[in-house]
């Protein structure tokens, strides 16, 4: 039966790394039981989050969460991917578990165009790898802010 196991790093950049692998749970992290998604907070505009899933199986589900706002915008990007071709899909998931962008698959890198969410509460970007999946991927979300100026013919360009 596979287990999970959540192994931190933290280096300069500070990058975390969420590792999916046979060993032992920690439940002092508030992981779920053996053969569920395990979840990890992601920071918007921070620090890309590593996933990494060495070995294949099914529920190798990796969710991110966050805090969300009605009238946010995010966007979600993955690089550096290891993964062949459409074997992961990333999506945006409400608290609710309905996917409000995605999923999209992909191995080496996916983006989620800006989407704006409509409810207070923990959201989370799920990387789903298919059961026959090994490899890891670098996720990133960002929160996307407007950029409102006033324009005026003849006064060049706003600062």
């Amino acid at each position: 039966m596979l287990r999970r196991r959540l192994i931190e790093s933290f280096r300069a950049p500070v990058a975390i790394t969420v590792v999916v692998a046979s060993g032992v749970l920690l439940p002092a992290l508030g992981h779920s039981a053996a053969g569920a998604t395990t979840t990890h907070p992601i920071t918007p505009n921070g620090a890309a989050v590593a996933v990494n899933v060495p070995t294949a199986g099914p529920n190798n589900e990796v969710d991110l969460t966050f805090n969300g706002s009605p009238g946010d915008v995010y966007s979600v990007a993955t690089s550096a991917g290891t993964f062949n071709n459409c074997d992961v899909q990333v999506s945006l998931v409400k608290p609710d578990g309905v996917a409000v962008a995605g999923p999209l698959c992909g191995g080496s890198a996916v983006f989620l165009d800006a989407t704006a969410v409509d409810e207070l509460g923990q959201y989370f970007v799920r990387v789903a790898p298919s059961a026959t999946a090994t490899g890891s991927v670098a996720v990133n979300l960002y929160r996307v802010n407007d950029q409102v100026a006033t324009l005026t013919s003849g006064t060049g360009v706003p600062t």
